[in-house]
């Protein structure tokens, strides 16, 4: 049983979102509940959580919107749809939002727990599979376009730089697709966002070339890009 899970559930049906709770308090999780997708900003800033359970029919901000919005700012976090809407349209798009699995209701408690330990043993594997690239640090030379890993180093080309000092510069160390486009200077209404894929899959082999994780250069779906690797810049 995994129960070191924070879990959030986003259930406008008073009743259902307290039993919900407290099935998975009483299992051992820490799980918290809002009514609505906008209550994310307002009450639960600042906090983080491992797991979703997301509700359809939401009022305001629906569950499919906040499935992406969740999705394309956290990569790693577990998405849960628990719905009423059964059809097969239904579950494409709820996987086509960024899901990890749709459960439709009513739904057993005994389910719902199972669930919930097979993705947070996935999420906690994945923590702890990043968490031993913590320490491998890239060094970049922008004066020599030179990257240092920990299996070597080569030479970047010049927009292969400014994308990667671009990325570590940002706050959040993500950009979108139409700011880096800019940033290389091609025009956003004609450059093809495949040829951008193009030139960011090259630098990420480059990347694990030089030992990085296959994740140090993430695609963020509908969004732009996400570096997570440490690199120092001189």
């Amino acid at each position: 049983m995994v129960t070191q899970l924070n879990i959030l559930v986003i259930e406008d049906h008073d009743q259902l979102r307290e039993v919900t709770i407290d099935a998975l308090t009483s299992h051992g999780y820490r799980a918290l509940g809002i009514d609505c997708a906008e209550a994310i900003d307002d009450e639960m800033a600042g906090k983080e959580f491992d797991i979703y359970i997301i509700d359809l029919n939401l009022p305001g901000e629906d569950g499919l919107s906040l499935s992406r919005r969740i999705r394309d700012s956290h990569q790693l976090v577990g998405i849960i749809i628990l719905t009423a809407r059964m059809s097969v349209n239904d579950k494409l798009m709820g996987y086509g939002s960024g899901s990890d699995i749709y459960l439709t209701k009513p739904i057993h408690q005994a389910e719902l727990l199972a669930v919930i330990d097979t993705l947070g043993r996935r999420i906690i594997n994945t923590k702890r599979a990043m968490q031993s690239i913590v320490d491998v640090v890239f060094h970049l030379d922008t004066s020599t376009r030179f990257l240092n890993g920990p299996q070597g180093g080569l030479q970047l080309t010049k927009t292969e730089v400014s994308i990667l000092s671009a990325l570590n510069k940002a706050v959040t160390r993500q950009l979108e697709t139409w700011q880096i486009i800019e940033l290389l200077g091609e025009n956003l209404e004609t450059y093809p966002k495949s040829a951008l894929e193009v030139r960011i899959a090259r630098l990420r082999s480059k990347l694990i070339l030089l030992g990085a994780d296959k994740r140090s250069l993430l695609s963020l779906r509908d969004f732009g890009y996400s570096l997570t690797v440490p690199l120092r810049i001189y």
